[in-house]
């Protein structure tokens, strides 16, 4: 490594052709660059530059390692050039990682007014619902809802999701429009396990005797738990951007619309903390996005009359 910055000291003073010029460039003393130039022909074992009282010239190994390093210099800076293009520049291919409910329900959307804005810029998504390996398999954006396992994987979180009970018509017709909270006991649940909502419903009772849950479906997909509401088997609490267009349909409706029921965490995750610019806009614009659809159902149901309040 001692060595790059001799060839840099050296590469000056060949193409200065004067001992007092490349001092000048490197802002050097004379002697400490004969003195540099000294070790690198001792550690080489060849003569790179011949020294008189007329100045000096180079070798033939001082004008081969001089050619060469000029090439080799160009070649570096073509290889920053690369690095600062990953870092700045808005084009190439963006990896994400996240579960097939949010692919197809969220990041369709989400992503609908953004992909034009950067026509040079790709998405490859890979709809799982387990955790790839973000690191060994080059995933940049990891997105994924509820608590996650310890992971050596950066934390970013992007936002709090509401979430709606819903239950299909048919399903209502036969087992009965809940009309509180408690009776959600004599109703078929449709469980997402990985977000826990029984137990945080139970903990914004307070004081009130916890609800017993009769769990007719438990999945670590919320996507299965939205498809058998719709297929009238129970009823399940979820995001409330995973169910829009099934409650618009009328293929699932809202119930208990009064009650603010606990929100789901999105959370995004990196490989590392250091990321290219292109990469940043793309979180930025996902936090937004989450941050806006909170902003639109809450200003929904204030538009509808209907003052959301705690149930205890």
């Amino acid at each position: 490594m001692e060595n790059m910055k001799r060839y840099c000291i050296f590469s000056v003073v060949a193409e200065s052709e004067s001992m007092t010029a490349a001092s000048k460039k490197l802002g050097m003393s004379p002697s400490a660059i004969s003195q540099n130039i000294s070790l690198l022909e001792e550690s080489l074992g060849v003569t790179l530059i011949y020294r008189s009282t007329r100045g000096l010239s180079l070798s033939e190994a001082g004008r081969v390692l001089a050619s060469e390093y000029k090439k080799m210099h160009s070649h570096f800076c073509h290889f920053k050039e690369s690095i600062s293009d990953c870092k700045e520049h808005f084009s190439g291919t963006i990896k994400i990682a996240t579960s097939c409910g949010m692919a197809q329900e969220v990041l369709s959307q989400a992503f609908e007014k953004f992909i034009p804005q950067y026509p040079q810029l790709n998405f490859h998504i890979i709809a799982e619902d387990e955790l790839r390996d973000a690191i060994s398999e080059g995933v940049d954006i990891a997105i994924r809802i509820g608590k996650l396992k310890d992971s050596n994987l950066v934390y970013r979180p992007a936002g709090e999701l509401e979430t709606v009970l819903v239950a299909s018509q048919q399903y209502l017709d036969e087992h009965g429009m809940p009309l509180s909270i408690n009776d959600l006991e004599g109703h078929l649940w449709l469980r997402g396990s990985s977000c826990g909502m029984e137990r945080r419903i139970n903990e914004m009772l307070k004081d009130s005797k916890p609800l017993k849950f009769n769990i007719k479906l438990e999945s670590n997909n919320i996507m299965v738990c939205r498809a058998f509401a719709i297929a009238h088997q129970g009823v399940t609490i979820l995001p409330r951007c995973f169910v829009k267009d099934a409650l618009q349909s009328g293929q699932l409706i809202t119930l208990l619309p009064d009650i603010v029921w606990p929100s789901v965490e999105a959370q995004i995750l990196t490989a590392s903390r250091v990321l290219p610019r292109k990469v940043k806009v793309v979180i930025d614009h996902l936090k937004a996005y989450f941050k806006c659809q909170l902003s639109l159902s809450n200003s929904s149901e204030v538009g509808k009359g209907n003052v959301k309040k705690q149930t205890r």
